[in-house]
């Protein structure tokens, strides 16, 4: 991939995500300026919840079906965030070939187009 776009997400964000699939920017067909494929993939990463309506499974069965969700093996709470991110990023390494990773927000919206032009003048430079 040119690049891998992490996003952040807690265990019952599960309507967030959902939004996220199937009315966000997550559902365009991104092309670049001259109508190519741009080569991007995109998951959630998720830690592990405390509340008990939330099991791991309920995640791992949502992964099932979207394969867009890595299971980060901690609690997911503030005084883990830094160790959420840090097994994320490993994941990605281990997992995918890039040239770019970027971490984001529920909350954030991501131009894919324009992000592969700005990524694409950066390695042409």
């Amino acid at each position: 991939y040119f690049f891998v776009i992490m996003t952040k997400s807690l265990p019952q964000d599960e309507a967030d995500r959902q939004f996220l699939r199937e009315q966000s920017w997550l559902k365009h067909d991104w092309r670049d300026d001259e109508g190519r494929e741009i080569s991007w993939k995109h998951v959630f990463y998720v830690g592990l919840s405390m509340d008990e309506q939330w099991p791991r499974e309920r995640t791992m069965r949502e992964h099932e079906k979207y394969g867009d969700i890595v299971l980060i093996p901690t609690l997911d709470v503030q005084t883990r965030l830094t160790f959420k991110l840090m097994k994320a990023l490993q994941y990605a390494i281990d997992k995918y070939k890039f040239t770019f990773l970027i971490v984001v927000d529920e909350d954030t919206i991501v131009n894919v187009n324009g992000l592969n032009r700005h990524l694409l003048g950066i390695v042409e430079s």
